[in-house]
């Protein structure tokens, strides 16, 4: 018997990664856990990285910084995406 329809594409996922390590006893600044999905990483990313850029423009102003929701979750370690 042959299908209707083929199998839908496999999705690509992350893999493990570290990075941003001064080679202190501390655990590695950033890290990437391993089985997301590729566009909820950058999904995840990019919002992380607004955050960072308003912070940054927020700063340049004299302003206090406001934190969005991704970056407390990420100060947290509450974050689905980062460990």
């Amino acid at each position: 018997m042959t299908k209707g329809l083929p199998d839908p594409p496999v999705r690509a996922t992350t893999a493990s990664s570290s990075f941003s390590t001064c080679e202190c006893s501390h655990p590695p600044l950033f890290a990437v856990r391993s089985g997301v999905d590729y566009e909820d990483a950058l999904v995840h990313l990019s919002t992380l990285l607004k955050g960072a850029l308003e912070r940054q423009q927020l700063a340049g102003r004299g302003k206090a910084p406001v934190r969005s929701s991704a970056a407390r979750a990420a100060l947290r370690g509450t974050s689905p995406l980062l460990h």
